[in-house]
């Protein structure tokens, strides 16, 4: 039987390229070498480069698809419920029931600004009160009303924390209740040391809110009764509000 022949040359050594057992070629690390010294040889660095480059490659493939993934799913701006932006709450609100009960309007100050992010809008206003009894002038009443349109952001999660701390004026927090079939929620907050309380609504993307004070009477106190009736009237008056501003 014939062995197949062994590949040498002609001094007994293998031919140049062939490692024979034991030895090192120029392109690896000799072991005396410290762990971080690399052989400037050609060929066994070739293939970790060329893996190294491919996992580079496509890391960075993957990160480019993420990316865009994210970019193709990113939500769009909130549906903001059909409100649009008001140019003049005063004229939006016609504070029909409180004029109705307390004598039309003697002063009306709006104020606004339109923002990319959101739209706010505000009206003061004051009740002329009714006609002089036994020559006492009456103590004219007062409201106020708010209007934030959010476009980027939910301002639900915080509506009752925000709305308590806009009403904190002591020690304790405020006492809010639930007005139930008004927006999306809504609450009369009483600031302490206040008799009338501010009527706080959100629904969807917005927020309003509405102060009214009836006229007093010269001894400058209000009843309960007539502070219970101050409660409805707001709430006829931020409906109507509410329907103008998505009309």
């Amino acid at each position: 039987m014939i062995s197949e022949p062994e590949l040498v040359g002609d001094d007994g050594e293998p031919p140049r390229g062939e490692n024979p057992p034991g030895r090192w070629s120029r392109g690896d690390a000799d072991p005396a070498d410290p762990p971080d010294t690399i052989s400037a040889g050609p060929g066994p660095l070739r293939a970790p480069i060329r893996a190294w480059l491919w996992a580079l490659g496509g890391a960075l493939t993957a990160s480019a698809l993420w990316a865009g993934g994210l970019y193709a799913y990113e939500p769009g701006d909130p549906d903001l419920g059909g409100y649009r932006a008001s140019r003049d709450l005063c004229a939006d609100a016609e504070l029909k029931a409180l004029t109705a009960e307390y004598g039309p309007v003697s002063l009306r100050t709006p104020t606004g600004r339109e923002r990319p992010s959101l739209d706010h809008a505000a009206c003061w206003f004051e009740f002329r009160g009714a006609p002089p009894e036994n020559g006492a002038e009456p103590v004219a009443g007062s409201g106020s009303l708010s209007y934030v349109r959010h476009r980027k952001t939910d301002p639900g999660p915080q509506f009752e924390a925000t709305v308590a701390m806009e009403n904190h004026t002591g020690a304790d927090d405020p006492e809010m209740v639930r007005v139930d079939g008004l927006g999306e929620r809504a609450y009369f907050v009483w600031a302490q040391g206040y008799d009338v309380p501010v009527l706080h609504v959100l629904d969807g993307q917005s927020v309003l809110s509405m102060s009214a004070e009836p006229p007093r009477p010269p001894s400058g106190e209000l009843d309960r009764a007539e502070v219970a009736g101050a409660r409805t009237l707001m709430v006829a008056d931020m409906k109507a509000l509410m329907r103008k501003l998505q009309s």
